[in-house]
């Protein structure tokens, strides 16, 4: 090789060692600039206000391009959680990651729902690309930099530092606020600080809808009194609630606590409405309501059984229980009407159900019975009686011929007086035994009653007439023989 070959051949070497050397040391600076493109920008470890479970976290782009995330990961170094993520972050774009549902914010969509939980003591978290490549790391294995579990501030990234969020719940897919700094120590007052330019933008409150609760469904009889209350309806905000009751009657109401009355009987659906300003919730229950005047009036045990409609209306009885027996649909009695039905089935006792299962009536008569014996309700207690009178109005006897027989029940708790004030799940008590006296047999009886008639006031009435009836008759016999004998 000549003289002038090795000198042009040193002339290329040195270029080529030049940029060797040089791309050895601009490489890593590429690569770094890579590692600022998506960084995690929030995190609300300790979840929200409605639950600790409701726990998200908030990927940016910082660059001017969208960039596809799928096949990256975000996970911690203990394992948990550990996302596959999937999908495009816009170009300076938000990516909201929410734990298990799209109910942590529930105003916003996720663009992806991930399983595993963070721990409240802090975590590892590790962004890297499809390469492996770590783009974005928040090292917090010590503890969490920054957020509030007590008030659910969240942690969140402000000029290259993590803050505590300025509200509650952060500001998922939006720009992040000046949060709550911790100022270093200083003895004297730091130095004045030029005006800045820059605008300040106020958080994105994120306002969560209220959660509307009615109570359970309610049976009642008609004309009965009932409280509706809607305070166990809340708003996970505090947000100060406005109230609307639709009570399927026609008849409303705005208050929290309020009072009504069906006068009907019938089936109805209860709505309540409550808004806090911007969302809605609504709660439904059933109102069951009964005919009050049904009641058991008399029955001979295993032979027959009669009713008794006590009002000036037409009862239906469709769905009416008596023990196993079901009745058919429109079972009518007419106002103040009696219906005696053949039952025998074996029991000692006598249950009168709503439709609903509910219990109306019982009645528990013993093992023992006698032939030619009822028992009969006299409006307020119910007797073993020698004249029982099926289809009839009750005559409470314990002789043929008494005209005021005494009484052979003792009542052992207060009748109600208003039936319309009865609270359907809980009932009166009753018990009887009869006085000795010939050839009545010992036995005991017993009662949960939640009706009443005027039965009794009508058999007094009744023997009133038959009464002043005989004394006048009486008194025409006694004049006309003594004019006959004038």
């Amino acid at each position: 090789m000549t003289e002038r070959n090795k000198i042009n051949c040193s002339k290329i070497k040195i270029p080529c060692w030049l940029l060797v050397i040089g791309g050895f040391f601009i490489w890593p600076i590429f690569v770094s600039g890579a590692t600022n493109d998506v960084i995690i920008n929030e995190i609300a470890w300790m979840g929200t206000a409605a639950s600790s479970a409701d726990e998200w976290l908030e990927l940016y782009n910082n660059t001017g391009q969208g960039i596809d995330l799928t096949g990256w990961t975000l996970k911690a170094k203990d394992g948990t959680p550990e996302i596959i993520l999937d999908g495009t972050i816009a170009a300076d774009g938000y990516f909201l990651l929410e734990r298990t549902d799209d109910n942590s914010v529930p105003a916003i969509t996720a663009d992806l729902i991930y399983a595993g939980a963070l721990g409240n003591s802090g975590e590892n978290l590790e962004l890297r690309d499809t390469e492996n490549n770590l783009i974005d790391q928040v090292d917090c294995s010590e503890a969490w930099l920054a957020g509030d579990n007590e008030t659910k501030q969240t942690m969140k990234k402000t000029d290259n530092q993590w803050q505590t969020s300025l509200n509650p719940g952060g500001t998922p897919k939006a720009q992040n606020s000046k949060g709550q700094e911790t100022l270093p120590e200083e003895t004297e007052e730091p130095p004045a600080e030029e005006p800045s330019i820059d605008v300040w933008i106020p958080p994105t409150v994120v306002n969560q809808p209220p959660m509307a609760k009615a109570g359970p469904d309610i049976t009642v009889l008609a004309n009965q009194e009932i409280s509706f209350d809607a305070s166990l309806s809340f708003d996970p905000d505090n947000d100060r609630l406005a109230y609307f009751w639709n009570f399927g009657d026609g008849a409303t109401n705005t208050q929290e606590k309020i009072t009504h009355t069906y006068l009907y009987p019938g089936q109805y659906i209860v709505s309540l409405m409550v808004n806090d300003g911007e969302f809605y919730d609504l709660d439904i229950i059933t109102v069951n309501v009964y005919s009050q005047p049904v009641l058991i009036s008399e029955f001979v045990p295993n032979q027959w059984i009669e009713i008794f409609n006590q009002s000036k209306q037409i009862a239906n009885l469709t769905g009416w229980q008596l023990n196993n027996f079901v009745f058919p649909v429109n079972s009518l009695i007419a106002p103040e009407q009696f219906l005696v039905l053949a039952f025998n089935d074996g029991r000692s006792q006598v249950r009168l159900f709503y439709p609903d299962g509910s219990l109306a009536t019982e009645i528990s008569y013993g093992e023992k019975t006698e032939k030619e014996l009822s028992v009969a309700f006299d409006g307020q207690e119910y007797f073993w009686t020698k004249v029982p009178t099926p289809g009839l109005a009750n005559i409470i006897s314990d002789s043929p011929s008494s005209h005021n027989p005494q009484s052979i029940i003792q009542e052992t708790q207060e009748s109600p007086e208003v039936l319309a004030n009865l609270n359907l799940n809980q009932s009166q008590e009753f018990s009887a035994l009869n006085q000795p006296a010939q050839e009545s047999p010992q036995q005991t009886a017993s009662l949960i009653q939640s009706s009443q008639s005027n039965q009794k006031a009508n058999l007094i009435l009744t023997l009133s007439i038959i009464i002043s009836g005989a004394l006048l008759a009486s008194w025409l016999l006694i004049r006309l023989t003594l004019s006959r004998n004038q």
